[in-house]
């Protein structure tokens, strides 16, 4: 595992879909719950607990309230330590209540003059229209700065210092204009958004971005600058949406940053082709190396298994 003093771990998980099937959902709540046990008695406990994304099923208040009491906080009873200062959430396409102001132009909003994703007073008064479409989400969340990305600066970031390593987190929403089947292409974080959250934690050894789509999903025009903005601070940016794990370095503006995308931790029951899963991942200071583990639940085992072919063979060490 290397040097404990320059390592910072983590745990990402996403895409719950409370409300899709609530007892199979509670079951695989208990599944991960009894991983996590296991993983904190083999001498792994993360530092950080990641959520990006699609908490819910169809962003209601009953959906939020069984993830929060009924998972989040046994987890964060079994990790324990200061993980409830150091658990981030965003959220995701299904966290939003699309009944909510669903005649809205995207192409409007996202156009060369457009003001809404400034991060300025203005900018935070017309993104006031997205708000009923998140109220049940920013009601629920748990989270100590989660509530920031629906102010003024349209993102939160925060900055830590894990055992002398200065790491900076920063959240942001690209679910504001989601719809329905047609978002691919069709999203944005805020471009300016994100700049000025990248630009706050710019002194941090190690930077995470919390996302829920990934880069490719984004109006095409922005996804080059995105990327840059990205690949300048050297960010690691976490994301899920796609219900599989997979992890590709990617250049931007000449640089390079990484995009780790978790799997979902509920999509379908045991027996369905679809996998249930996970990530943990760590980074090493001192090496400047990243080792991930994605996991899913096989049910045939009624245990956790890594998911061998998420990465190729030649970045395989062990089990990371």
């Amino acid at each position: 595992m290397g040097n404990l003093e320059k390592i910072v771990r983590w745990l990402h998980v996403s895409d719950f879909h409370v409300g899709k099937d609530e007892y199979a959902t509670r079951k695989m709540f208990s599944y991960i719950l009894e991983h996590v046990k296991s993983k904190k008695v083999a001498g792994f406990s993360p530092d950080f607990l990641f959520i990006t994304g699609d908490i819910a099923n169809k962003g209601a208040d009953k959906e939020y309230e069984i993830f929060w009491l009924e998972f989040v906080t046994p987890l964060q009873e079994i990790i324990g330590g200061d993980i409830k200062r150091l658990t981030f959430a965003v959220p995701g396409n299904h966290d939003v209540d699309r009944r909510e102001n669903p005649a809205f132009s995207r192409d409007e909003m996202v156009g060369p003059k457009s003001q809404y994703f400034d991060s300025t007073p203005n900018g935070g008064k017309l993104r006031k229209i997205f708000e009923p479409r998140f109220a049940a989400y920013q009601q629920a969340d748990l989270t100590a700065c989660g509530v920031q990305i629906f102010g003024e600066k349209g993102a939160f970031f925060t900055g830590f210092d894990v055992r002398g390593i200065k790491v900076g987190i920063v959240g942001i929403n690209t679910a504001w204009l989601t719809k329905g089947d047609d978002d691919e292409g069709r999203l944005t974080p805020g471009k300016t958004l994100l700049e000025n959250a990248l630009d706050a934690v710019k002194n941090e050894q190690i930077k995470f971005v919390l996302g829920h789509h990934p880069i490719d999903w984004f109006f095409k025009h922005e996804q080059k600058m995105l990327k840059s903005l990205l690949g300048l601070h050297g960010s690691i940016y976490l994301h899920g949406h796609l219900h599989d794990a997979w992890a590709e370095p990617t250049y931007g503006g000449g640089n390079m940053y990484l995009a780790i995308q978790a799997g979902s931790c509920f999509q379908a029951r045991e027996g369905e082709r679809w996998k249930n899963g996970l990530l943990w991942g760590e980074a090493d200071v001192s090496t400047s190396e990243i080792k991930l583990q994605p996991m899913n639940w096989i049910a045939d085992h009624q245990s956790w298994a890594i998911v061998s072919d998420a990465f190729p063979d030649n970045m395989k060490t062990g089990d990371w």
